[in-house]
């Protein structure tokens, strides 16, 4: 692999000194809002042939609204630079064999296109760029009371299950951000704050598949960006709103929010603050067959169960900037969340298992309070414009909760006996997060740019298990095998360096992180001591290079190229070695040992604009993991808990593969309708392993495979 990436260098590099020799003249210039006075991001510039009108090359401004185009023989052109809502303009222009500058280039917004525009912004659009897709987020989808949730459940490639589970592309090790920052936000704890996230305050949705290197490696699948609105008009100006919703015959829910901003250019602020409410009703249904090697049922286990869950929460916003100089800017901000939550849910059993129950009648009840938020401070620097400076931040962030659960059971015996346990949990869990980033960016040429940086992220989290049992809820005492309080550190340490440049039609991008990582656990039982009680300590380090090229056939024709390596590390629960034996069907522990998994993913896409806001994208991937985190579940004889039980835990076993593909049309089928239509095939295998559990038995994981498709308009 380092003899390859060195290669790739290598021959990028000669090919980058052989387009240089040959280089000849070129246009460049700015294209600049002629209202607002802002420069425009994302604005096509086509250079044409005087006379034929033959497309010759082109490109998109970058976010400053600077565009270059390469490598012109010398001659006559015109010029065409054109974006959705303003008009075109045309410029005929003299090229020689060196660049030349037409300075600020100022378009006007097109009436006719705006009024179009104005009917059509509620719609949700998709943007494709070069290392990832947008999602701009409209209130088609973002209806008044609607969840960040619901927002992911209605954009393609992104499936969320009923427990608030998020996987990309099929796979569940993917990282949600916010902002562009993990904000706490983890694979325990996303789906309950993203369910207390209003809608109406995302702005859109970043899906990134191959991560380049300036990101973390963390979510061998990539990372889902959730961007927060924001508001640069000067002055002042607020707004209230409020409404309800009704979701699958759960009772009405409620939902109301204000907000207020100020901008007077050297200093900006802005509030907001939403309360909503939210219920829900859940089904579920469980059927577990044990079988012998010629297809017998040995035994079952089905469940069934019909749950109600209510909540409320309040969300909030604030922040502040000031920009003392033109090259200077500090700003400080966060958001914060106070929510509860209720979930009763009863669930009937039947089991044939020898010397185990009949029936059973199981009822969950919980109570959660949740207090946690983010906030962040920033600092940049420019010393030559956005080309190049520093940008530094720190930011803390915490989501801790606090209730119990409650679980009672009544089970009747073949034999006609009747038993009833009572037991509560209460929890209190406090994870911090810290996190220092700091980057560099230098863009050294029109066509050449140089990013460095580095990021550290500290974690610590505590969370202490009590559980009191007993037949009812008045004879309930401590029971003290229950009794767990784990402890989970980590920091990681990263350090990046990305490499892009632009020669004629071709672009590439070459980046290489490093990641050191360490982490501590202890698992404390009851009566232990946390001052002798060792810890389990480990560390490891990797490289993750990052390839990414493209190529413009045409104006409206671009192909990509990318390859990435990543990562999922294991998280909290799966490394506390705890017996958990609440439910006496079901036991499971973790495994402090597990190692994280490695992924090496590669990506192809062809990307097809046409005018009227059409475009086509057709990709192509594949990944495969190394080391997998499995969850294992294997019956196990234990005769104080009355026979074979299930167990689970985590171990890392086996490699898998993904192939896949996926289509993305976005079409105006008339002036006031977009339609957004996708489809997504994926084909899983899983390799076959062996498993031998600490109580001796062998168990044999058969090859897995599948394939998955699913269309949506």
């Amino acid at each position: 692999m380092k003899k390859l990436f060195c290669m790739t260098l290598m021959i990028l590099g000669m090919m980058s000194m052989a387009f240089a020799a040959d280089a000849k003249g070129g246009i460049r210039g700015i294209v600049i809002d002629a209202s607002s006075r802002e420069a425009l991001e994302f604005v096509n510039v086509a250079v044409r042939e005087a006379g034929s009108d033959e497309f010759k090359s082109g490109c998109a401004t970058d976010i400053e609204g600077r565009f270059l185009v390469e490598n012109l023989k010398a001659g006559n052109y015109k010029v065409v630079i054109s974006f959705v809502g303003y008009k075109s303009i045309e410029r005929n222009v003299k090229v020689d064999n060196e660049v030349l500058n037409m300075g600020r280039i100022f378009i006007e917004e097109d009436a006719q296109q705006m009024r179009e525009v104005q009917v059509t912004a509620q719609q949700s659009t998709m943007k494709f760029e070069i290392d990832k897709k947008v999602f701009n987020v409209g209130t088609d989808i973002a209806s008044k009371g609607a969840s960040a949730t619901d927002i992911l459940e209605n954009i393609p490639s992104i499936e969320v299950d009923q427990e608030g589970a998020i996987s990309l592309r099929g796979s569940s090790s993917v990282n949600v951000w916010i902002n562009g920052k993990a904000s706490g936000l983890t694979a325990e704890n996303r789906g309950d704050i993203l369910e207390q996230m209003p809608a109406e305050n995302i702005e859109r949705v970043e899906i990134i598949t191959n991560p380049g290197a300036k990101y973390s490696a963390e979510g061998t699948a990539g990372i889902i960006n959730i961007i927060l609105k924001e508001n640069a008009r000067a002055g002042y100006y607020g707004s209230v709103q409020g409404g309800f919703n009704h979701h699958n015959g759960a009772p009405l829910a409620w939902n109301g929010s204000a907000n207020i901003n100020y901008n007077s250019g050297k200093f900006d602020f802005y509030a907001s603050m939403g309360y909503r409410q939210r219920n829900h009703i859940r089904l579920v249904s469980v059927d577990r067959n044990n079988v012998d090697e010629n297809g017998n049922v040995l035994s079952y286990l089905n469940q069934a169960s019909e749950g109600l869950g209510k909540g409320e929460n309040l969300f909030a916003r604030a922040g502040m900037s000031y920009r003392p100089t033109k090259k200077d800017e500090f700003s400080i901000g966060g958001f914060g969340m106070l929510g509860s939550s209720y979930n009763n849910s009863p669930s009937l059993y039947e089991s044939n298992m020898p010397g185990n129950f009949v029936s059973s009648e199981r009822i969950a009840n919980s109570n959660t309070e949740m207090l946690g938020g983010n906030v962040e401070f920033n600092y940049i620097h420019k010393f030559n414009g956005d080309d190049h400076k520093i940008d530094l931040l720190a930011a803390y962030n915490t989501f801790g909760h606090e209730g119990e659960s409650i679980f009672e059971q009544t089970s009747i015996y073949a034999n006609g006996d009747t038993t009833r346990s009572y037991q509560r949990q209460p929890s209190d869990v406090s994870p911090q997060n810290f996190d220092v980033q700091l980057d560099y960016t230098n863009k050294i040429s029109e066509t050449q740019k140089v990013e460095a940086g580095y990021k550290g992220s500290i974690s610590r989290e505590s969370s202490p298990t009590r559980t009191f049992s007993g037949l009812t809820a008045e004879d309930a005492k401590e029971d003290t095998k229950l009794y767990n309080d784990f402890t989970y550190n980590q920091d990681v340490h990263a350090l990046y360096l990305s490499y892009s440049s632009q020669i004629d039609n071709f672009g590439y991008q070459l980046g290489l992180r490093g990641e050191y990582t360490y982490f501590e656990t202890q698992s404390l039982g009851y009566g232990q001591d946390a001052a002798s009680t060792p810890w389990y300590k480990n560390d490891y380090f990797g490289l993750f290079p990052t390839v990414f090229l493209t190529y413009r056939l045409t104006e409206s024709d671009e192909l990509q190229l990318n390859y990435t390596r990543r990562l999922q590390r294991p998280w909290g629960g799966q490394l506390n070695p705890f017996v958990n034996i609440t439910d006496s069907s079901n036991i499971s522990y973790g495994n402090p040992q597990l190692l994280p998994q490695y992924a090496n993913a590669y990506e192809f896409n062809y990307i097809k604009t046409w005018k009227e806001s059409q475009t086509l994208s057709i990709s192509a991937y594949y990944r495969s993991t190394e080391d997998m985190v499995q969850h294992i579940s294997y019956l196990d004889a234990t005769p104080e808990l009355g026979g074979k039980v299930m167990k689970s835990t985590y171990f890392n076993i086996g490699e898998s593969r993904s192939i896949g593909g996926e289509i993305v049309s976005k079409n105006r089928l008339f002036k006031l309708l977009d339609l957004t239509s996708t489809l997504n095939m994926l084909y899983y295998e899983l390799d076959g392993y062996e498993f031998t559990p600490v109580e001796g038995t062998t168990i044999e994981g058969k090859p897995e495979s599948n394939f998955t498709w699913n269309a949506r308009v």
